[in-house]
């Protein structure tokens, strides 16, 4: 990837026609974040040590007819947006009556007054376009962290966030977002994947750009495999990199990333979750339907479609050709036959108001009984009757606390021992861990 942004001739000329003259010349505001995000800025600003006399006196053809020292230059494009490029000494700006323009402005000669006077995440940034160099006064710790997020946010629902940010990347701009991401620089992967960490996740988040899928469900791919990095382990027996319990500690640093960035609550939660689920078993001969009704449970039946989608993203981001191989699909046939069955405590049979008519009293125990009762109707949905719900809960209820609890908790989160082994052929046959 070419650190370099692509700057239009006539920019360049402008900028050039500046340098050659000895002054110093910036592309500023709202084209740089325009160029980090590959989009085509509406329009070009150039910021620079020289007067608006001086500036005058470079150029052929200019206008200079307002208080801020801002001189239009006119270029022989017939292209619109690059008829005028707008050049403006550095300034020091006064108060302001009202929230477009200040009072007072004077000149400066330095670079840091004009973008101290910028408090807007990528505003504050000045690129050299001959040199490629970004200068960010700021160093990021000035910007407000939602101003970051509303940025990050912009790359990521843009048409081509996997060059956004790897020209982020370049330009040293990714640091202030997610520094996590630059750790999976260069860290390679096992047999399954051709690309390092970094760049499965860039590629994963673009298929979900391409797919227009939803904010979240790009978050995730570009999250999903963020703890690798300080998994990885050697594997002399494998010879082979592994990650186990990447998923458990990508969740973490997922939650402390969103959290960072002052994401919404639902956004973070339902993130975190399809982090902490993406290495879900998709071979529908080795994983059971139980198994399936499991995924579903610990999702959330409205997070199902997206967990899906987050596995597509996962398999175009390590290199693979097909969307949804067979296995995938059979896989997907196999939740829309589970999403019949009950998969919460809420689809039982029975509930909370059944069970204190049958005389237990309000509290924990109430809700070990049911999710003990969901553990038996996970492995055979045909239990989810009211009659033998009731009958079961009525035996729960002879429990003591201590074994009512275990069994409840039990429930929640455990997994067959066939499920187990099945997880266990599918991580050797498919080199994943």
């Amino acid at each position: 990837m070419n650190e370099r942004l692509l700057v239009p001739k006539e920019v360049l000329f402008v900028h050039d026609t500046l340098a050659k003259a000895e002054f110093e010349a910036y592309l500023i505001g709202g084209c740089v974040r325009d160029l980090l995000l590959v989009k085509e800025p509406k329009d070009w600003d150039i910021t620079t040590n020289a007067t608006p006399e001086k500036i005058q006196a470079l150029f052929e053809e200019t206008f200079y007819e307002n208080k801020f020292g801002t001189v239009g230059v006119v270029t022989n494009s017939e292209d619109p947006k690059l008829k005028v490029i707008e050049v403006t000494p550095y300034r020091i700006e006064g108060k302001y009556s009202n929230a477009r323009h200040p009072d007072e402005v004077k000149f400066s000669s330095k670079l840091e007054d004009d973008l101290d006077r910028r408090d807007f995440t990528v505003n504050a940034m000045a690129y050299e376009p001959s040199t490629g160099e970004l200068i960010d006064t700021h160093g990021g710790g000035k910007i407000s962290r939602e101003r970051v997020r509303d940025e990050f946010i912009r790359i990521l629902e843009s048409q081509r966030p996997m060059q956004a940010l790897y020209v982020a990347q370049k330009l040293g701009i990714l640091k202030y977002i997610i520094p996590e991401l630059e750790e999976g620089m260069g860290c390679d992967q096992n047999q399954a994947h051709s690309f390092d960490v970094f760049e499965h996740l860039l590629r994963s988040l673009q298929h979900a750009a391409d797919k227009n899928w939803p904010l979240d469900v790009r978050l995730a791919a570009l999250l999903h495999d963020i703890g690798k990095p300080a998994t990885r382990r050697w594997s002399d027996e494998k010879r082979d990199w592994t990650f186990h319990g990447h998923d458990v500690v990508g969740a973490r640093t997922a939650k402390r990333i969103l959290a960072d960035l002052r994401f919404p609550t639902d956004t973070t939660e339902k993130v975190v979750s399809l982090v902490r689920t993406h290495m879900f078993f998709a071979d529908p001969d080795l994983v059971t339907l139980s198994a399936v009704r499991r995924v579903i449970a610990k999702v959330g039946q409205e997070n199902i479609k997206e967990l899906l989608n987050l596995r597509i993203c996962d398999r175009i981001g390590t290199g693979r050709p097909k969307e949804q191989p067979f296995r995938l699909r059979k896989y997907m046939s196999m939740v829309d036959e589970a999403m019949r069955d009950p998969v919460s405590v809420s689809m039982l049979g029975i509930d909370g108001a059944d069970l204190i008519e049958m005389g237990e009293k309000p509290g924990p125990r109430i809700g070990w009984i049911l999710h003990a009762l969901l553990e038996e109707v996970l492995d055979d949905p045909k239990k989810n009757a009211e009659d033998y719900l009731k009958k079961r809960a009525s035996e729960f209820s002879k429990f003591q606390d201590a074994k009512l609890k275990k069994l409840g908790e039990a429930g929640k989160d455990r997994r067959s021992e066939e499920d187990e082994a099945a997880i266990v052929r599918l991580r050797k046959k498919h080199h994943v861990s």
